[in-house]
């Protein structure tokens, strides 16, 4: 044997469509298998970036509106119309203000469960009345169950908003136990409110009402009330 015979034998490349195998005298090494697993791994890596990617970008349905005192953050899909009939969630503290992120939070939550409904989160500075519209009958003293006047409610309300309903404290003639504006019997219901839940033309009747109020609580940390409202 000379000693060209006693070498190491070098390694020739050969090259097909879609591989490349390393062959000599002693072994062949095809690539085949490898490049099928790399494009697999790739293709996985790229639609992880694809749904984090998705799930970063701003959700074009969802816009953010200046008011006179505030914000509204408002979710509009394309096929949501309008309607008189509205569903208003408000804190039983009427000073308690939702933050942009909880907001946020909120109306992710809130477009999840209602996604073809019109939502917004008005978020202000200041008291506000949040009425029932048309639903409106009576109202009723929470301490004796005796109905209060109109012309004395009106007359307390005019007073409360001279403070932008800071002080909601109401006195009424029928027992002359002092309450406040907040805590009457409203038929229907109504309230004060700085943050205001707004779902238009929710289906009433298939609505879970203590679990729609304890899921917002969950994300709140307060505890909330619904206003049914037909303007």
């Amino acid at each position: 044997m000379s000693r060209r015979d006693n070498q190491v034998p070098a390694f020739v490349p050969t090259i097909y469509v879609g591989t490349t195998a390393y062959k000599d005298q002693r072994y062949s090494i095809h690539t085949r298998p490898l490049a099928a697993m790399l494009i697999k791994t790739l293709t996985y890596v790229y639609f992880i970036l694809l749904i984090g990617l998705m799930a970063c970008a701003p959700n074009s349905n969802i816009i953010e509106e200046k008011t006179k005192s505030g914000i509204k953050i408002i979710y509009k899909p394309k096929d949501a119309v309008f309607s008189s009939n509205q569903l208003n969630i408000i804190p039983n503290r009427p000073d308690f203000s939702i933050d942009k992120e909880t907001a946020n939070k909120l109306l992710n939550f809130l477009s999840g469960k209602f996604n073809d409904k019109e939502i917004s989160i008005e978020l202000d500075s200041s008291i506000c009345f949040v009425d029932c519209g048309e639903n409106f009958e009576k109202i009723l003293c929470p301490n004796c169950g005796k109905e209060i006047p109109g012309e004395e409610w009106h007359e307390a309300m005019d007073k409360a908003y001279e403070k932008n309903f800071s002080d909601l404290d109401f006195r009424p003639q029928c027992c002359d136990i002092l309450t406040d504006l907040n805590l009457l019997n409203y038929q229907s219901a109504c309230g004060f409110a700085k943050s205001i839940i707004t779902i238009i033309d929710p289906d009433i009747e298939k609505l879970d009402k203590a679990k729609l109020l304890q899921d917002i609580k969950n994300i709140c940390q307060v505890d909330f009330r619904i206003i049914y409202a037909h303007i």
